[in-house]
Order: C-alpha cells, then structure tokens, then sequence
C-alpha cells in the first residue's frame, strides 16, 4: 500500500478549527487557585483548612450571578505576562472554572484560559501587546484581550472576557457562578437593503474563517461559500490522525447548518466552479452563473501527483478528502506493510495513525529528516529518533522515485 502526504498550507486563515468540545472546562493543570471568601470561611468553619489554596474574596451583593474573586497580587506580576489561574467552586453553587490573567503595559486583563481551536492554555502563549492580542502556542490563533475576540487563526469562538481591579495590591477578577470556556462571538446580521454580494470560493477553514470575519467586521450583506465537496465545510487536517473520523463527516464540521443559517451565510455544497471572471466579477457553475461584488479564492492545496510510472494503479492512495480517509482505513488493516511517500505534518501524522492500527509502516522522504523543510535539521533529527522509538521505519536519503510495480497486494518502489 502506498499513500500520499497532502502539503499543507500555512496561511493565517487556513488554520484548522476543532468541532466539537470535549469538555466544558478549561485545562487548569497546575495553576494556582482563587476561592471566594465565603467557601474558605465555610472550610475553616468546618476544621478543613484551605492548604494550597491561595487568595480570597468576598462574594458580589450587587449581583447574585457574579462573584468578586482574589487571583493575585499585583507586585507579583512584570510587564508582559500571561498566568493561569484556577477558580474554585463553591458550596453555595458556583462552579469551578479557570482564567488567564495577563499584564499588559501596567494594566490588568482577565480572559478564559483556553484557546477555542484545541483548548491549548493560553498563559504558555505570547503576549503581542503592540496590538493587545494573546497568541495561543499550539497554531497561532490570536485573540484581543480586552474583548475576547478571535482576531487570527484556528479559534473560531471567542473566550470570555472579565472585569479586573486592582484593590490594597490584590488583583479582583469578577467572574460569573457559571464559567464557560468559550463564548460566540460578536456578529453583525445581514441587512436586506445592503444588495452586495461577497463570494468565498472554497469551504475549508480558510473560507469559513472567511465568512466568519466579515460577519464579524459588520458586513451586512449577502455572503455565499462555494465548495465542490458535498459536506459542509469541516476540519480536514483531523483526518491524518483520526481515520475513522471520516466514517462520521458531521463530527468534523467546523460549523452546523443552524450557524449558517442564523448568520445568514449561504453554503453552495457539491458545486463546481468552472470559471471565475474578474473582468465581469461573475462566478461560472454548471449550469449557473452568479455575479459577485467581492470574491475570495480559498480553495486550498490537493495531493501532488507523482510524475512516475504505476502512479495510478489501485493501491496507490491520496489523502485530501473523508472519502480518501475511508479508502485509506479500508486498505490499511493491521498486519499491513504501508509506505508513507512524503515526511512534513501529513505523512508523518499519518504514519503514526496506521502504526497506531498495528500496520508495519515506512516513510519515505526526500529530506534527510522529516520536517527539515520547516522545522529545520535539529528539530527534524529528534523528530526522526522519537518516530525509530515508535517503531517507524524511516528513509530519508533524498529519494528520488522512479516507477511503481505492483498487483494485488504486492508491490515494489523502485527509486535511486
């Protein structure tokens, strides 16, 4: 069996977004805690003591919903850095939760913990307080700290926001009963007046992130996404790491029809763009033809070719699509012997799924070491020792392959 890695795009809007949550609360780790005053009174009361329990508050009167929390002391804090904290519940109902507490140019931000792409911690992120964003350490999304919005990236949700005081050198976060991890974020609604008409080619993260932003920007008029694949736009570079994902599309959705259809942004699925006339601005489906007054190409990268004789025989597989997925998962029963032909994010992801299936793998890259492209030679080798541990077999001899023999399920790769 022979497949194919797909090169992946590294465009800020190209980042991939998670569809589902699997979990309510953000990753605390080993985060200090706060506790209101109320619950660390009611411990004490009780002979239990609050042993590595740091910080108090008293809870709000003003608003029974809200609870004035003690997260910090101010003098404990130099310009420019992001901590976690965690936010214990209480007996009297609020729930446990955790914030990013970040100072910025001598003032004071609480955010949610979490990135809304992976639930990456926030605090082990970057500050870029030239434009006050927090840049998430896992894939580059950013988000404004003092709103919660997604401003970059792979976050399509927002994270809450909280307001902040600095009292007698204690930082005072107010933060809800019931904390969430992520919030939606603020969008405009289409106004039937504005006749305009913007059309996003492609329904990958990109076009989603896309459509997304111009809602957010307070874009009122018509918004069409345009993709060839039958399913709504979903995040394709899952499906490298979990196969059996593709058995089950819908898992993979970035956005559900409900979110299209509340924000009023139309999704063409299944059509092909057969020309795209600037001149003209009209967009040229089969059988349909849709004039636009802004139009973005996010269409995305597929599968190269190999320019090698047995390219197209059956066992031959690219990875692009969940129908690709289903193929591969078909094909790649354990016991299997696969080679891996590409050894960047894809194939090396790919890799370590089929050997997790209990096929015998080898990559096959035309580096010395996988990632050397862009991740350079020293990552690459630690890379390459911690995938031989794994018990991946790799070749990185800057193969250049020349033909491809095979029937049934024996083949031979012949390369120099």
């Amino acid at each position: 069996m022979i497949l194919r890695g797909l090169p992946r795009f590294r465009a800020q809007t190209s980042w991939s977004r998670v569809a589902s949550r699997t979990s309510r609360r953000a990753r605390v780790g080993t985060a200090p805690v706060a506790t209101s005053r109320w619950f660390e009174s009611m411990c004490f009361a009780a002979g239990l003591g609050m042993a590595g329990m740091a910080g108090s508050s008293r809870l709000s009167c003003e608003d029974p919903k809200m609870r004035r929390v003690n997260v910090a002391r101010a003098a404990d804090f130099a310009d420019g850095d992001l901590r976690q904290v965690r936010i214990v519940g209480t007996m009297d109902g609020a729930g446990d939760g955790a914030i990013m507490l970040a100072f910025i140019d001598g003032q004071f931000y609480a955010t949610g913990a979490s990135c809304s792409h992976y639930s990456a911690p926030l605090a082990e992120g970057v500050a870029a307080k030239d434009k006050m964003h927090v840049v998430c350490p896992w894939h580059n999304a950013a988000f404004d700290i003092r709103t919660g919005q997604p401003v970059r990236g792979s976050g399509l949700e927002a994270i809450p926001t909280y307001q902040v005081s600095v009292e007698d050198g204690n930082v005072i976060v107010q933060v809800p009963y019931v904390m969430d991890d992520f919030v939606a974020p603020a969008m405009s609604q289409r106004d039937p007046a504005d006749e305009r008409v913007f059309v996003v080619l492609g329904g990958g993260a990109a076009g989603v992130a896309a459509a997304d932003a111009l809602r957010q920007e307070g874009y009122k008029g018509r918004i069409l996404l345009i993709t060839e694949e039958k399913h709504l736009p979903y995040d394709r570079p899952v499906l490298s790491k979990n196969l059996g994902k593709a058995y089950d599309p819908a898992s993979l959705s970035l956005r559900d029809e409900a979110y299209f259809k509340k924000h009023e942004i139309e999704v063409k699925c299944a059509a092909r763009v057969k020309k795209l006339d600037a001149g003209q601005k009209t967009v040229h489906l089969e059988g349909e033809v849709l004039k636009y007054d802004a139009a973005l190409v996010a269409t995305g990268a597929k599968p190269r070719p190999l320019p090698i004789n047995g390219f197209d025989l059956p066992g031959v597989l690219a990875l692009r699509t969940p129908e690709d997925a289903q193929q591969i998962a078909a094909a790649c029963q354990p016991g299997k012997k696969v080679a891996v032909l590409g050894s960047s994010f894809i194939g090396m992801e790919l890799a370590s799924t089929l050997r997790r299936r209990g096929c015998d793998v080898v990559v096959l890259g035309m580096e010395q070491v996988p990632f050397e492209r862009v991740l350079g030679n020293r990552l690459g080798e630690a890379l390459k020792v911690a995938e031989k541990c794994g018990k991946t077999s790799l070749l990185f001899l800057s193969l250049l392959f020349l033909s491809l023999e095979g029937k049934g399920c024996n083949w031979k790769l012949y390369f120099t």
